[in-house]
């Protein structure tokens, strides 16, 4: 809260891939769209890697944007994508248990992820939802990809089963943020869909 009781927004994208992954962007031109769209904060989270920090602080850095960069790794594993955002290093993940994923969570905290959140689809049998600081219910990965009314979209996706299980959560009492985004891998076309 600012003072007079009035709250900032900050646009801040959590989930975004450059060429250090599968991203069609580089690290440079992804940090000048943040800064030209006037995001506040710009998520680095390519697919099991960390490799594009440096270059996007010193994109940053040297072009004077007025954009705060938020390190993290999107966890990509056949039994769902797990986004860790804090983190600057990638972590060993030949420990990930997906009938008990709980311990890996703990241990990507343990690394300096300070949120853990869950996007796209995921299969991993949860025990303790605690675990989880938030679920992404919805990005434009798929409108953005070109896939858009195939019919494999929402499942290749599923946007509609991570909103759901949000739901189900939070109605059973489970206190769980939900985010949304672009999953940004190449310059996003003017689609009308909600971030």
């Amino acid at each position: 809260m600012g003072g007079g009781g009035r709250m900032k927004f900050i646009r801040a994208e959590l989930h975004n891939h450059s060429t250090e992954s599968d991203g069609a962007l580089s690290v440079e031109t992804l940090a000048a769209y943040a800064a030209e769209k006037n995001f506040g904060v710009l998520a680095l989270t390519d697919h099991n890697t960390t490799s594009g920090h440096a270059k996007a602080y010193d994109a940053i850095r040297r072009a004077g944007y007025a954009l705060a960069l938020l390190p993290g790794v999107e966890i990509t594993t056949f039994f769902g994508h797990i986004l860790a955002l804090g983190l600057v290093q990638m972590p060993d993940i030949t420990t990930l248990d997906p009938r008990a994923p709980e311990p890996f969570f703990a241990m990507l905290r343990t690394a300096g992820a300070r949120a853990v959140g869950i996007a796209c689809r995921f299969d991993m049998e949860m025990h303790d939802w605690n675990a989880v600081d938030y679920i992404e219910v919805f990005n434009t990965s798929v409108s953005e990809s070109g896939m858009g009314a195939h019919p494999m979209a929402e499942a290749f996706i599923g946007n509609s089963r991570a909103l759901a299980l949000w739901e189900r959560l939070v109605l059973k009492g489970q206190r769980i943020a939900a985010v949304t985004g672009k999953d940004l891998h190449s310059m996003p076309r003017d689609a009308e869909v909600f971030t």
